[in-house]
């Protein structure tokens, strides 16, 4: 089994139990609970091997993520009372769900030859779409559209592997670092409140007017 496979089931398993704990949060069903948890876990790499055109897509040639997000969402609702606890379980299997998808796609991207400005958009991709599809179904404004440093980090976790891979470092240590470096810009983002600007209109009011169409 080679790192991207490992990369693969891990990012599917991390981004299977967030959605997981996110859908048993919303007081969803058994049958809604696998349901978010399994578009979430594969959300992001269909969308990806689409647009590069590889087929057939990584979740059916390799069927045996939908075991590992069957696990996922087993282990979630045994631990439920643990995972349920704060934001700690689902903070952590969401941003290290972030950093594995980032460095997943870019290394899809590069093995089909796409060159790395555009491998690491691929990377960005791969990492938030799942998310965002998650947060869609369960009524929530994506992580990536609000003002965390979210896509930001993948971002950075990305540029790092790519400039890891071109100075001579072996695959497998820029991946555990980059997938790494995206959660601790996490946690530092949040620990110190730090966020993207946001735009802010001088009249609040103009928001009504604009929706009523004056």
């Amino acid at each position: 089994m080679n790192i991207i496979t490992i990369i693969s089931l891990v990012s599917t398993f991390l981004f299977a139990s967030s959605a997981a704990i996110m859908a048993i949060r919303k007081q969803l069903d058994i049958v809604g609970i696998f349901f978010v948890s399994f578009l979430a876990g594969i959300g992001g790499g269909t969308f990806r091997d689409v647009i590069l055109g590889i087929y057939p897509i990584t979740w059916v040639k390799h069927p045996y993520h939908i075991l590992i997000i069957t696990i996922a969402v087993g282990l979630t609702l045994l631990f439920r009372e643990n995972a349920l606890k704060p934001s700690k379980a689902f903070f952590t299997f969401d941003s290290l769900g972030l950093g594995a998808a980032t460095v997943l796609g870019i290394q899809k991207a590069m093995n089909a030859e796409i060159n790395p400005v555009m491998a690491i958009l691929f990377g960005v991709i791969s990492a938030c779409f799942g998310g965002v599809i998650r947060d869609v179904l369960c009524n929530e404004i994506p992580l990536v559209f609000r003002k965390e440093l979210y896509a930001t980090a993948s971002i950075i976790g990305g540029l790092f592997f790519i400039t890891g891979i071109y100075a001579g470092m072996e695959e497998y240590t820029a991946s555990i670092i980059s997938v790494l470096l995206v959660f601790l810009i996490r946690i530092v983002s949040v620990r110190f409140n730090l966020t993207m600007p946001i735009v802010k209109l001088k009249n609040e009011n103009n928001i009504y007017k604009f929706k009523r169409g004056k």
